[in-house]
Formats: structure tokens, C-alpha cells, sequence
């Protein structure tokens, strides 16, 4: 589990750098483009005999970002913790505010 964090870790920090300009576009809210991001998610997860549960928090705010590039962290975070999961098992992906500033995902199994 470590390693693929540390992998994930690399890939946006790599995305990031990259010399492509980064497009960033306003989204209403982060569980938006989370919901979205689950749809995809959920099809997997169904196959597999995951059931994902959503704790979405109703105060976040509106936010710019590269839409695609974080869409494709997110799901690579879901769609690992399905694949970790066994039969029976629940993923939850949660959003919470830490601070004014500072919007928390968590995605647990």
C-alpha cells in the first residue's frame, strides 16, 4: 500500500511539473467532480462485490483546477482501494473541510 501511495505521490507531483500549461477550469463544488469521478468508479465496484459509501460534506466550496488531471487522481484512489478491497467490503469516500482554505478527501476501506 505504501508504494502504490508513494507511486501516486510521484505521478501528480509529475503532472504538476510538466512543461504542458496547466488549464484550469471552475467547478461548482470538489463533490461535483467527485460524484462524477464515482460514476465511473461505481461500475467496478459493483463487479467486484465493493459497495462505495459517500459522506460528502454540503460546505465546500467552488474551486478552479485542471479538471481532467484531478478527476484521473481521484479515480486512480477509488479504483485502487476497490482492487485492495475483498468481496463484502465497503469503500467510503468522504469530503470534509480542514480550515477556510483547505478541502479533505478521504478515501477509505
Amino acid at each position: 500500500m505504501g508504494k502504490e501511495a508513494a507511486r501516486l505521490d510521484g505521478m501528480v507531483r509529475e503532472m504538476f511539473d510538466c512543461g504542458k500549461a496547466i488549464e484550469l477550469y471552475p467547478v461548482e463544488t470538489f463533490n461535483d467532480l467527485l460524484l462524477e469521478t464515482v460514476a465511473v468508479a461505481w461500475q467496478a465496484a459493483t463487479t467486484q462485490g465493493v459497495e462505495l459509501q459517500l459522506d460528502l460534506a454540503s460546505n465546500l466550496p467552488g474551486i478552479s483546477l485542471d479538471f481532467n488531471r484531478f478527476k484521473q487522481v481521484m479515480l486512480n484512489l477509488i479504483a485502487n482501494a476497490v482492487q485492495a478491497s475483498s468481496k463484502g467490503d465497503k469503500v467510503k469516500v468522504s469530503t470534509s473541510m480542514a480550515d477556510p482554505w483547505n478541502v479533505v478527501l478521504d478515501v477509505a476501506f
